[in-house]
C-alpha cells in the first residue's frame, strides 16, 4: 500500500511541476490552468488514500479471516502499534511545523510539500512499527 501511495505522490508531484512550468511559460493561460490546478482531483484522491492507510493502520480490521483479527489485536502488537502511532504523531507535528517555516522562507510549492508530508506522515509510523516488530521477533 505504501508503494501505491508513493507512486501516486510521485505522479501528482510531477503533474503539479509540469502545470507550474506551463504557467511560467504561458502567463496568459494562468487563469484557465489555475482553475484546473487548484481544483485538481489528484491531491484529493491521494489525501483519501493516505487517510485510508492511516486509519487501516491505527484500527486494523481484517474482513477475510477472523483469525487474523486476533493476531492484529494481541497485546504485543497493540503496544507496538501505540508506540508507532505516538512516534508518527510527534514526527507529523514536527514535519508540519517545519513546513510552515520552510514556506515562509523558501519558494516551495505548498501543494507539493503537503503531498510529501502526507506520505511521510503515513509511512513513518508504519515503517517504525515494522522495525519494532522485527526487533521484538529477533529478541524473542
Amino acid at each position: 500500500m505504501l508503494l501505491i501511495l508513493l507512486m501516486s505522490v510521485l505522479g501528482e508531484n510531477r503533474l503539479i511541476a509540469n502545470i507550474d512550468a506551463l504557467i511560467r511559460q504561458h502567463p496568459a493561460l494562468a487563469g484557465q490552468i489555475g482553475i484546473a490546478h487548484d481544483g485538481a482531483l489528484g491531491p484529493v484522491l491521494i489525501a483519501g488514500i493516505a487517510f485510508f492507510c492511516a486509519v487501516s493502520f491505527a484500527i486494523p480490521i481484517v474482513w477475510i479471516k477472523r483469525a487474523y483479527n486476533r493476531t492484529l489485536h494481541d497485546e504485543l502488537t497493540t503496544k507496538l502499534r501505540a508506540k508507532a502511532l505516538q512516534a508518527g504523531y510527534i514526527a507529523a507535528i514536527g514535519m508540519f511545523a517545519g513546513a510552515f517555516v520552510s514556506l515562509a522562507v523558501t519558494t516551495v510549492n505548498p501543494l507539493q510539500l503537503i503531498l510529501w508530508l502526507m506520505f511521510a506522515g503515513v509511512a513513518l509510523p508504519i515503517l517504525y512499527f515494522m522495525w519494532l516488530e522485527w526487533r521484538a521477533n529477533r529478541s524473542g
